[in-house]
């Protein structure tokens, strides 16, 4: 035992007993650090007014552009219809048409049925359909026939071609008209008007039936 206090008291005196002691109790008595604060995650939900869709329709301004067809043009109409026509008829698309293409029939038409040569055969065609049906031209054959003078007579100057009129009722004459039958002194039926030239003489008397 007296060992022990003697060595007790030989620590107590040393200087590194003196500093082991103080560190000690600076470590127990200082303030310990304080713990690092809990970071807590918040979730906020934010809610942000969407704005409204509205629909808007949009208006597209339309012009409707209406063709107008030309007054010179307009004759182009009619004939381009009397060339249809023309193409079923094999005696005058012959005449008129001579085998042109679709896109130059119309054409055709009108230099062909400008010449006054081409008029008589025209005429003839349809008289010889008219004595061989003994029916009168339809509507259109005298449409046709008829817009071929318009187009001759604009080759001219003060004298025009026409067709011949004969009334029904009128006597007979063997110089302005030709029976498409056998007898009769009176004009029953007019199948195909006669042909006047410019300087007005017969030079196709009307197809008549008499009775």
């Amino acid at each position: 035992m007296a060992k022990i206090d003697k060595l007790l008291e030989q620590l107590e005196q040393s200087d590194m007993f003196f500093r082991f002691v103080k560190k000690v109790a600076r470590g127990w008595y200082e303030e310990k650090p304080k713990s690092e604060p809990t970071i807590k995650t918040v979730e906020i939900i934010v809610e942000k007014p969407v704005d409204r869709i509205v629909e808007v329709e949009k208006v597209i301004e339309k012009k409707v552009m209406q063709e107008v067809v030309p007054a010179w043009a307009k004759p182009l109409a009619e004939y381009q219809l009397l060339v249809q026509y023309v193409t079923k008829h094999p005696s005058l698309a012959s005449i008129l048409l001579t085998n042109a293409q679709p896109q130059e029939q119309v054409l055709r038409f009108l230099v062909c049925g400008s010449q006054w040569s081409n008029i008589l055969r025209v005429w003839d065609a349809l008289a010889e359909q008219a004595k061989q049906t003994q029916q009168p031209i339809n509507a259109t054959e005298q449409q046709v026939l008829v817009a071929c003078l318009a187009l001759f007579n604009q080759t001219l100057s003060d004298c025009q071609a026409q067709l011949q009129c004969v009334e029904q009722g009128a006597s007979y004459h063997y110089d302005h008209h030709q029976r498409a039958n056998s007898r009769g002194e009176r004009v029953q039926t007019v199948l195909l008007q006669g042909l006047l030239n410019a300087a007005e003489d017969v030079v196709r008397s009307a197809v008549v039936i008499t009775q």
